[in-house]
């Protein structure tokens, strides 16, 4: 692997049209290697943990908006931190409601939120939301650009993780 690695670390210098996939092939690891390690950052002890946009009580529909609502202020705030939290409540809603009400409200989010709702709950599933509090570096682009065998992995080692703890 060095090898290839050296190879084509000689052919970006060598050749200006290799350059823009290695960086990417390079990004891509990064984007494991970022969430893995935020996965595994324990300080600090005490977080402040988000709680959710909506109250119990609220139906599947109410808890639903509110969420989105607080990840559209998040957006606009530029507060990366909430995205991800709300990325994960939707996730968690979306995940563990009815076949009828996923299939429904899933349909009302973009191809990307889909993806991103699914993979941000399945990765901080055991952790929660107050490991999203400690992250550093995660953010939504991240989770996005990880290819389905580390979002696979990455689930497989959150869950080692926290069954340790």
């Amino acid at each position: 692997m060095q090898r290839l690695e050296n190879f084509i670390y000689m052919s970006t210098y060598k050749h200006k049209y290799f350059k823009p996939y290695c960086v990417y092939i390079t990004e891509k690891m990064n984007n494991y290697r970022t969430i893995l390690d935020n996965l595994s950052n324990i300080l600090p002890v005490r977080v402040t943990t988000y709680s959710p946009p909506y109250e119990d009580y609220f139906t599947f529909e109410e808890k639903f908006m509110q969420t989105r609502k607080a990840l559209t202020r998040a957006k606009n705030t530029n507060n990366w931190i909430l995205q991800l939290a709300n990325v994960f409540y939707l996730g968690q809603l979306l995940e563990t409601g009815t076949e009828e009400d996923r299939n429904h409200y899933a349909s009302q989010l973009t191809g990307h939120y889909k993806i991103l709702t699914k993979r941000t709950y399945y990765i901080f599933e055991i952790p929660g939301v107050s490991q999203i509090m400690r992250t550093t570096k995660t953010k939504l682009s991240t989770i996005r650009l990880l290819s389905s065998k580390e979002y696979e992995d990455l689930v497989l080692e959150a869950s080692n993780i926290f069954q340790r703890s």
